[in-house]
């Protein structure tokens, strides 16, 4: 089973997030840019599927742009 893709960090936009086992049977999504956790969860996948259902801020053109960028980077 795959894992779902996981939602750049809603709170600064950086794409260095990472679903990680912080116990046992304890999931969360971990932004390394700004340090935000989402919930601990008993599955990743229902950890990342929390952490994407964050309402992303909202980001200025310039912003967007930027991610939009590193979004092309980090796929390509």
């Amino acid at each position: 089973m795959s894992l779902p893709v996981i939602s750049p960090c809603p709170f600064c936009g950086s794409l260095q997030v990472s679903c990680i086992e912080i116990d046992i049977d304890e999931w969360s999504v971990t932004c390394e840019s700004c340090k935000a956790n989402g919930p601990s969860k008993p599955e990743a996948t229902t950890a990342i599927e929390s952490w994407n259902s964050v309402i992303p801020k909202p980001v200025s053109k310039e912003d967007h742009a930027g991610l939009l960028q590193r979004i092309i980077q980090k796929v390509a």
